[in-house]
């Protein structure tokens, strides 16, 4: 299965193909039917294979992830969610959308979730304006953060819809730096109608901070595996030098690979107990995991040359897709101002 990931990887940065049929492929293997639930004693199963993706295609990596976190946010859901729909999160044959940044970034006191919902009669009537998420094909299930004034000021659900559903526009993707075959785009929402089933709960920052430690491990396991093999691909290069630089050069590798492997370990020694770890340290890790994994695309870069620098080269694309990490929600600033505002 990674030979075809990376047989696609290029078409699929390129937006030439996309990440939907790495999806099924997942699905026909059983493969998002385990390690995403809260419950699930297969965390480290699924990290696993977010690391290995990684290292062959960062978008289908990033697709992994944003499919098992709407398959996790779909299982915790305090209403009595559609099982229809998880079947096909499930299957691979429905992409999963998490829309959730405007809950993180409110969370760390970063503005107001921009969608409104409006109680009418027993479903929402919600309106306002999604500005990025990814996954977005018709059909696509959308989990998305909204204000519900009538139930009081402070009140915010969260709630999941349909692309294609009456109301909603997907507006044209636009290009991208990297990672363009993962459909991401904005949405604007008009008077779209949301069933109760369509209701994962009436407290977004309780369900924020139960499905939070997952996300975090999984993004960092996404950082991880990239970093992973740009240090292999570096080593590779190296250790066939017969010049005076390969001492330096080797130097400064087994200082990155030891980075990197310190946040793999933390990831295996963290992933099957991730409600028993401090909400900081998640953070600190996914920090960490960003940050070496940009060392370690510039590192494959310089031993690589002018090799390296050509823009069709894997390497490039490795770094362009390294320079994604630190925008992904929750981003390198949201998190560094939690951790400072924690202490």
């Amino acid at each position: 299965m990674l030979v075809w990931y990376a047989g696609e990887a290029a078409r699929i940065d390129r937006g030439e193909g996309d990440v939907r049929q790495g999806l099924a492929l997942l699905g026909a293997h059983g493969l998002l039917r385990s390690g995403a639930a809260p419950r699930s004693t297969d965390m480290k199963q699924l990290l696993t294979l977010i690391e290995d993706v990684a290292g062959e295609c960062l978008s289908s990596a990033f697709s992994l992830w944003s499919q098992t976190a709407v398959i996790d946010y779909w299982e915790h859901a305090s209403s009595e969610t559609c099982t229809e729909v998880l079947d096909g999160l499930r299957d691979g044959t429905v992409p999963g959308a998490t829309a959730m940044a405007p809950a993180l970034g409110q969370l760390c006191g970063l503005g107001d979730v921009p969608l409104v919902a409006h109680r009418d009669g027993h479903s929402l009537s919600v309106s306002g304006h999604v500005a990025w998420a990814s996954h977005l094909w018709d059909g696509a299930v959308v989990v998305a953060p909204v204000r519900v004034p009538e139930e009081g000021a402070a009140e915010r659900w969260v709630i999941a819809f349909r692309v294609g559903a009456p109301g909603v526009t997907l507006h044209p993707a636009p290009s991208l730096l990297a990672l363009n075959g993962t459909g991401s785009s904005s949405l604007t929402l008009a008077d779209v109608v949301v069933h109760v089933d369509r209701i994962l709960s009436t407290d977004m920052a309780g369900f924020v901070s139960e499905v939070r430690p997952r996300l975090l491990l999984a993004q960092s396991a996404m950082c991880a595996g990239l970093a992973r093999r740009s240090v292999n691909e570096a080593r590779a290069r190296t250790a066939v030098w017969d010049s005076p630089l390969r001492t330096v050069a080797d130097a400064r590798l087994a200082d990155v690979a030891a980075v990197a492997d310190g946040v793999l370990h933390r990831l295996d020694d963290w992933s099957d107990r991730s409600a028993e770890i401090e909400i900081a340290a998640l953070m600190q890790l996914r920090l960490d995991a960003a940050a070496v994994a940009a060392r370690a695309t510039d590192l494959e870069v310089l031993v690589s040359g002018g090799a390296g620098f050509l823009s069709t080269s894997a390497t490039s694309r490795r770094l362009r897709e390294a320079a994604f990490l630190p925008i992904q929600a929750p981003t390198e600033l949201q998190l560094l101002r939690q951790l400072s505002a924690s202490g």
